[in-house]
């Protein structure tokens, strides 16, 4: 293989790995690489147990489902979408932080008013409407006029579902009459939205849709509002007074509705699996097994590295670039997806940055030298506080959150946010620490 060859197979490589998340405007699922059960594990499978409550709950219902960034959830729940469609069932998917600003806390009608109009905007883009010119607008206004949200004029000018979304992220005045119309009188509210939601869904069957057929709103990215120094602990705790404290009033008549949430949520409020449809998590792919017990001379209870979750990680990196064999020998890869924890974005973000430095060797390397260096390279943007290092240092030797009080879960959701602790389901629920970091923990 002569420079040019090396430099144009580099490239390629290098631009079949996915960092960005999937956007529902962007590569049909169907045709993007994916690899089947990559998530099931030991008679578990999240994203399959969430189809099977969907299409056997004749009731409408709301169900939550978590997964931490990096393991694949986005790209699930678009598949999830397309499934239903293709199953006659009629299934819209809508981006959450399209409404709501990431670092502001949460409120109950700040939630439902960005899932209506999400809703909306989502049904005339599959009708091929203009939103500006349809009469769901007209309607959402009068939602929100009868809401005593807008009272007039005046106070707000919406032209559209675009200016909604500038309004509930950035308007102070709009956000404080969501939050006056909660105080005032929640249940009034809450059944407008419902009444709302039910014209909605007699939209959407009109053109005969099948009676046993239902209507699923999937609504991502909640798990990403978070906090940022001084609010962190706010804005959790909002998230959870909303899925926790108003469960009862996130359900519709008749719509099915998936709410994104953070896997930190069933921590701190245990008991929620019971207020909805179902609680779905969807784990990092399981490159470790964990040691049954500790022992004096590995205080950190690593385990063994679990071969066939490897294999899947790998199978993963074939289905979007099938020749990376001729870049980086397999032994090396291995370690690699080993060190990333099953956790596919933290994975790429390696491979990425090996592609970009010079390989020093033919192709393809034997050493896999420029491997490692990339592991270090990304271990760096990992440095530890010392809280979080004592921290981790629990959770590596529990393989639980480690979790005491209620006042850390800030800490807590950071972390998991970081990737600093991932989770694990095989036969039970367990975490650890992302093992790239791991080492850096004790220095024994």
């Amino acid at each position: 293989m002569n420079s040019y060859e090396q430099r144009k197979l580099l490239k390629e490589f290098f631009n079949a790995i996915p960092l960005q998340v999937p956007h529902a405007s962007g590569v049909d699922p169907a045709h993007a690489p994916y690899v089947e059960g990559i998530h099931a594990s030991e008679g578990r499978d999240p994203v399959g147990e969430l189809r099977q409550a969907l299409d056997f709950q004749d009731a409408a219902a709301s169900y939550l489902f978590s997964g931490q960034r990096g393991s694949g959830k986005t790209t699930e729940l678009l598949r999830l979408t397309r499934s239903l469609r293709e199953a006659g069932h009629a299934a819209f998917y809508v981006d959450a932080l399209d409404y709501l600003g990431e670092t502001a806390p949460l409120g109950i009608t700040d939630l439902l008013v960005a899932v209506l109009g999400a809703f909306s905007e989502a049904y005339l883009a599959r009708q091929g409407a203009d939103p500006r010119h349809s009469g769901s607008w007209e309607r959402f206004r009068d939602f929100l006029s009868r809401s005593r949200v807008v009272a007039n004029e005046t106070s707000l000018k919406l032209g559209g579902f675009a200016d909604l979304q500038l309004a509930l992220k950035d308007n102070p005045t709009f956000k404080a009459n969501l939050r006056r119309s909660s105080e005032d009188s929640l249940d009034t509210f809450v059944k407008a939205a419902r009444e709302f939601v039910d014209r909605m869904v007699a939209d959407v069957r009109a053109p005969g849709l099948a009676t046993d057929a239902k209507v699923v709103l999937v609504v991502d990215s909640l798990e990403k509002i978070r906090g940022s120094g001084n609010n962190a602990a706010t804005v959790f705790q909002s998230l959870s007074d909303v899925f926790f404290g108003n469960a009862h009033n996130l359900r519709f008549n008749t719509l099915h509705v998936v709410y994104c949430v953070p896997p930190t949520l069933p921590l701190v409020a245990p008991g929620i699996q019971a207020l909805y449809g179902g609680v779905h998590g969807l784990p990092h792919i399981k490159v470790e097994t964990p040691p049954a017990r500790p022992t004096e001379a590995n205080p950190l209870r690593q385990g063994t590295r679990h071969e066939p979750g490897i294999d899947l990680m790998l199978s993963v990196l074939t289905a979007h670039f099938p020749r990376w064999t001729e870049v980086f020998p397999e032994a090396r890869m291995r370690d690699v997806a080993h060190q990333s924890g099953g956790n596919l974005r933290i994975f790429f973000l390696i491979i990425r940055r090996a592609l970009l430095k010079p390989p020093g060797e033919p192709l393809p390397m034997r050493d896999g030298l420029v491997l490692e260096h990339a592991v270090r390279d990304t271990r760096a943007d990992y440095p530890l506080s010392k809280e979080d290092r004592e921290w981790l240092l629990d959770v590596a030797k529990t393989k639980t959150p480690a979790l005491d009080r209620n006042d850390g879960m800030a800490t807590l959701a950071r972390l998991f946010d970081n990737h600093l602790i991932l989770d694990y389901r095989n036969g039970s629920a367990w975490c650890d620490v992302l093992p790239l970091v791991r080492e850096s923990l004790h220095p024994a």
